[in-house]
């Protein structure tokens, strides 16, 4: 999976990784889309119900391996930037020009 990858092949992907990382609050709010369809005013009254709460009900389960793998090639990726705009240690970023 392209987000997975420390490759930065695409520089979508990595529009969406520092969106991801800079974003640590998503909202939700209520469109009134549902008036005068039958049938759908209760899922309107519903969701705009959903949007008064402080926490949501559904928890997406994110896997403790994958927000650790995430932090991982995010710090790394950062690591290697540093790297690379160094001014110091030149005779070794010779022999080693990717951190890891």
């Amino acid at each position: 999976m392209a987000l997975h990858s420390v490759k930065r092949t695409r520089p979508i992907i990595n529009r969406i990784k520092l969106f991801l990382v800079n974003t640590p609050n998503i909202s939700s709010n209520w469109v009134k889309a549902h008036i005068g369809i039958e049938g759908n005013e209760l899922a309107g009254s519903i969701a705009k119900s959903a949007t008064m709460k402080d926490d949501i009900d559904y928890n997406a389960k994110i896997p403790k391996s994958w927000i650790k793998h995430q932090l991982k090639v995010f710090a790394t990726e950062r690591w290697q930037q540093r790297w690379d705009m160094s001014l110091k240690a030149w005779f070794l970023f010779g022999m080693m020009p990717v951190v890891l």
